[in-house]
């Protein structure tokens, strides 16, 4: 089974347009999606409210959720990535993401 991670790019354009490709994503078989409480909100602050918010949240409902921080002095890569991005990286390496 495929480990896809959803970070909040994917999250924040699947819920702006319903006729989007990604959308796809929600209904593939053989294939786990996981997102970061970090990413969701980072894509809720991005969307406006209403339709949108109430799209992103039906769409997450299908998908797993973890919630981990990188540990002080985790990975070098790390470190060459904005301070914003690290959070993203490291629950998609926490979780081993196939994609």
């Amino acid at each position: 089974m495929d480990r896809v991670f959803l970070d909040a790019n994917v999250l924040f354009s699947a819920a702006y347009r319903v006729e989007t490709p990604l959308r796809t994503l929600f209904t593939m078989p053989r294939t786990q999606l996981v997102r970061s409480a970090y990413a969701l909100e980072e894509a809720r602050r991005n969307l406006s409210a209403g339709q949108q918010q109430a799209e992103l949240e039906r769409l997450c409902r299908s998908v797993e959720v973890v919630s981990v921080l990188p540990p002080q002095g985790a990975l070098s890569i790390l470190a060459t990535l904005p301070e914003n991005d690290r959070p993203i990286l490291w629950a998609a390496i926490s979780i081993r993401a196939t994609y």
